[in-house]
């Protein structure tokens, strides 16, 4: 009766260790380089990528999504885009062309996406 009392002891304490093992392991990873940059340039887009007056005036939604990397001199240099509406592509690539990221010197090694979604609500 002892030994089972035990061993029941014994088996949650390795379960319980086991648990908390676990769950230090699954926090937040850490942050790598390419999810720096991408957090940088998301928040620049933010401030720039803007719903056009024009296609607010003309009820034009659609979809952007645009490959793209940071050369060396902080340019954005789009490598791909694909829009719902030609337009919209249009004004997305001219105002990513304009933007500079000098302080991602660090990015020019790694391609980027972003889907910018232009919805009225």
């Amino acid at each position: 009766m002892k030994t089972k009392g035990l061993f029941k002891k014994t088996l949650l304490t390795g379960v319980a260790v086991l648990f908390i093992s676990l769950i230090s392991f699954a926090e937040a990873p850490a942050s790598t380089p390419a999810s720096e940059c991408a957090s940088t340039i998301w928040q620049k887009f933010q401030g720039k990528v803007k719903y056009p007056d024009y296609a607010f005036k003309q009820s034009i939604q659609g979809d952007v999504t645009v490959i793209f990397t940071v050369a060396d001199d902080g340019k954005i240099i789009v490598k791909d885009i694909r829009a719902t509406d030609e337009d919209l592509g249009k004004y997305v690539r001219e105002v990513m062309t304009r933007m500079q990221c000098p302080e991602l010197d660090n990015a020019s090694v790694y391609d980027f996406k972003v889907i910018f979604h232009f919805k009225l609500i």
